[in-house]
This record gives C-alpha cells, sequence and structure tokens, in this order.
C-alpha cells in the first residue's frame, strides 16, 4: 500500500486528485492540507467524498513524514518552497504547480507541433490538386 499525502488540497485540482487516490485500491491517503481549511472535515469542501473518508485538512507544518509520496498542488510559485524539505527526507515529489515544467522541452514540443501543423497543411493542399477519378 503507497501512503500518499496532498498539499492543497482544498483546491481543484487538489480536490479532484484527492477523489481519484481516495479510489485506488494500492493508495492509502493519510494527510491532506490546507490552511485556511486545517482542522475541517474534508467533506466539508468536498460532499461528494463523504462516504469515502474521514479526513481533516491539517496544516502542511503538522504533515510530519510518514508518506511513501507527497502530491503538491499548490498555487505557482509555491511548491518551491516544499519540494527539498520532503525529497532531502528521501519522501518522492510529485508536483502538479507550474513551478518544474520544463521550458526547453515545451519549447521544442510546440516547435514541432507547429511543423507538423504546417507539413500537414502542404500535404492536404497537394491532394486536392490531384482529380480523383
Amino acid at each position: 500500500m503507497i501512503k500518499a499525502s496532498i498539499i492543497g488540497a482544498s483546491g481543484y485540482t487538489g480536490g479532484d486528485l484527492l477523489r481519484l487516490l481516495l479510489m485506488h485500491p494500492e493508495v492509502e491517503v493519510n494527510k491532506v492540507t490546507s490552511e485556511r481549511n486545517a482542522g475541517n472535515h474534508v467533506t466539508k469542501l468536498n460532499p461528494n467524498l463523504r462516504k469515502f473518508t474521514d479526513l481533516k485538512f491539517t496544516s502542511v507544518k503538522d504533515i510530519g513524514n510518514d508518506m511513501d509520496v507527497v502530491f503538491l498542488c499548490v498555487p505557482h510559485k509555491t511548491a518551491q518552497d516544499y519540494v527539498k524539505q520532503f525529497y532531502d527526507s528521501g519522501i518522492k515529489v510529485i508536483d502538479l504547480s507550474a513551478d518544474y515544467r520544463l521550458r526547453k522541452i515545451m519549447k521544442n514540443i510546440i516547435l514541432n507541433i507547429n511543423i507538423l501543423n504546417y507539413l500537414v497543411k502542404q500535404f492536404m493542399g497537394c491532394l486536392s490538386c490531384i482529380k480523383m477519378k
């Protein structure tokens, strides 16, 4: 069983991830955080999870290290504050924010998509010139 925690579980991404992880047969969600909702039941914000969990939101300060993986579902430029802390403890970190996206790779992918799009248009243009029998 994989022990998982979610930092920023009260937002849209964190809430949906929580729903998915609660349904997974090999994952145990042991901590979920929300600074504004610490102490409240998760179901207060996510009533659709009423039958699946009795977890309460905690503060990040109280999360501890009793987990195999931590998901970061925090606003832009905030994940950087947490990654080192968990990574240095040997916990796998999965960041769902934009902080650690690979800009160079994304630029190359976008460039390749634009080139592919151009080639497809050229090919389709050539096909329209050929009379079909």
